[in-house]
């Protein structure tokens, strides 16, 4: 694949399969949002070129993409005063001819979607008067309500508590496993990404550093050369994941890579 607007020199060539949960991850700037753009076809590869259930992505209208691949931005936008649960119906657009009303499957997914992220008690109120957290767990309720093949997350985790990230991303694993959708999602944290993704891509400067299972892609010496901490990895056998304990900051001249 080519990327818009990526380090010279530098390409991804990366395949993600019917249930996978794929954990993007990488410090900032490594180019984890806008791989996540050019897989939704926000931005437009330079070259290169990328493919979904075997047809180039070029060759699709956004609304066919649109009916196969759902994003999650980092700040759920709140510009309109949509009431929440008109929000979540949004994301049925897509399946429905151009002058075709909202049928009960419709309402029944969309119920569901909420249901899933504890977001139905807040179906009747304005999206411009929640809170960051609540406006995020309603954006991606509006992805489910999508019923995509690939769900797209940049930071999905961002702005909410740690129940509501637990419910999340244990939302996100379920239907992965039960639907075979695949999942990328970007995250910042490790622990959690370990815990839920059983593969990581981990990226720095436009590049995919390493790409497989947690505990061979998030070594102590990796997130030395990567991240540029001194940091103790070891199994966490309550979660299924890693416990990281970063220790101290590296030289900067340590972490180039």
């Amino acid at each position: 694949m080519g990327w818009a607007q990526w380090p010279a020199g530098r390409s991804v060539d990366l395949a993600i399969g019917a249930g996978e949960m794929v954990g993007l991850i990488g410090p900032n700037g490594a180019g984890k949002t806008t791989l996540l753009r050019l897989m939704a076809r926000l931005l437009a590869p330079t070259g290169g070129a990328l493919w979904l259930d075997g047809a180039a992505l070029a060759t699709l209208s956004q609304r066919a993409v649109a009916r196969h691949v759902a994003v999650v931005a980092q700040a759920a936008p709140a510009d309109f005063a949509f009431a929440a649960g008109d929000v979540v119906r949004m994301g049925r657009h897509p399946h429905r001819g151009r002058f075709e009303g909202e049928s009960a499957e419709d309402e029944a997914i969309a119920r569901a979607a909420m249901t899933m992220t504890d977001t139905a008690t807040l179906a009747g109120r304005p999206i411009t008067e929640l809170s960051a957290g609540e406006r995020q767990r309603v954006s991606l309720a509006r992805a489910l309500a999508q019923a995509p093949r690939l769900l797209l997350l940049d930071e999905p985790t961002a702005n909410l508590d740690p129940r509501h990230q637990i419910k999340g991303l244990e939302c996100i694993r379920r239907l992965v496993r039960e639907t075979r959708m695949a999942a990328v999602a970007a995250l910042h944290d490790l622990e959690l990404a370990s815990r839920y993704c059983a593969r990581l891509v981990l990226m720095d400067f436009g590049a995919v550093v390493a790409d497989g299972p947690p505990v061979e892609v998030l070594t102590p010496e990796r997130l030395r050369t990567v991240y540029g901490v001194v940091a103790h990895v070891v199994p966490n056998a309550a979660t299924g994941g890693l416990s990281i304990t970063v220790l101290e900051a590296v030289e900067e001249e340590a972490t180039t890579s």
